[in-house]
């Protein structure tokens, strides 16, 4: 877990992904390139040394959230396109191991200001 400390109130988005087909992925390539799918996610996030994540984290088998300031004032869309592009990435690079394309990833979004709610209510939101 990455966790980076912001002191004044900020929009923050959570994103909750949800690897569908998972478990598919573990019984017929092994657990080795699932959990290599899983680290292909968290590089994907933070790769370019995006300063904006406070904390990413794996929240139980395959469900990750994740927790940026929205410092380039993304609107919902453009930040829901920005998830789009990961989860594309990832398919394309399971594609690349030999492996048909059984998975999928649903991402669910949630914008809040940081003194608003908990992360607590913030991560439930953006698993529905």
């Amino acid at each position: 877990m990455f966790l980076n400390i912001k002191k004044e109130p900020c929009e923050i988005v959570y994103t909750y992904s949800d690897f569908s087909n998972f478990k598919y992925i573990n019984e017929t390539y092994g657990y080795e390139v699932g959990n290599l799918l899983l680290r292909k996610f968290g590089e994907f996030v933070m790769d370019d040394g995006n300063e904006d994540v406070i904390c990413a984290s794996r929240v139980h088998s395959d469900n990750i959230v994740v927790a940026r300031v929205n410092s380039a004032k993304l609107t919902p869309e453009e930040f829901a396109a920005q998830i789009d592009a990961c989860n594309a990435y990832l398919a394309e690079m399971l594609k690349q191991y030999g492996h048909d394309s059984m998975i999928s990833i649903r991402s669910g979004i949630y914008f809040t200001m940081s003194n608003e709610g908990t992360v607590e209510e913030a991560v439930t939101n953006a698993g529905y």
